[in-house]
This record gives C-alpha cells, structure tokens and sequence, in this order.
C-alpha cells in the first residue's frame, strides 16, 4: 500500500498499475483466508480431536474438497500478487526509484 502511495505520481507511474494489482489480489487472498479458509478449519477443529472423531473419513469428506478450492484460489491470488509486485519493481528499475 505504500508503494503505491509513492509511486502514484511522476518517474514511478509506470509501475503504478502493477503494484496496486499487487495490492489488490493479495487482498483478495486475505479475504479467502479470513471468509472461507478459517472458517473451514474452525469447523474442522470443532469436530473434536482425531482420537475421539467417530467417523474421520466422513469429516475429511464434508472438509477437504472446499478446503482445497479455496487454498488454490488463495494461493492463484498470492502468486498473482508476487507476480505484479516483481514485475512492478522490474519497471520501476529504470526510474531509478527503489
């Protein structure tokens, strides 16, 4: 966020777009996180210890596909994010800004 608070104006323009992508996904892989990640592990946590789980398979089941659609789009935001963010300080490279 302070990048693009930096860069919003004169030599660092060009690298304004990417970082406030960058910005932006790896926001949207916290809101993945905190809506649909953690909720998902407190409802695995809450179906009890694996000693006393009656039916381990069947709570993997009701868990792990949704688990894992949203871990793959967190982790396509956060890649994406890396992405922007490196591509933005190799256009910034030659402004001569850091």
């Amino acid at each position: 966020m302070l990048a693009a608070v930096l860069y919003r104006g004169g030599e660092g323009r060009p690298a304004l777009p990417w970082i406030i992508a960058g910005v932006v996904l790896y926001a949207v892989s916290l809101v993945v996180t905190m809506g649909f990640n953690v909720p998902l592990n407190d409802r695995l946590a809450a179906a009890g210890t694996p000693a006393r789980i009656h039916d381990p398979a069947a709570v993997r089941a009701r868990f792990e596909s949704a688990w894992v659609l949203w871990n793959s789009a967190r982790t396509l935001a956060t890649t994406g994010a890396l992405g922007c963010l490196a591509w933005a300080m190799r256009v910034a490279g030659g402004t001569g800004r850091v």
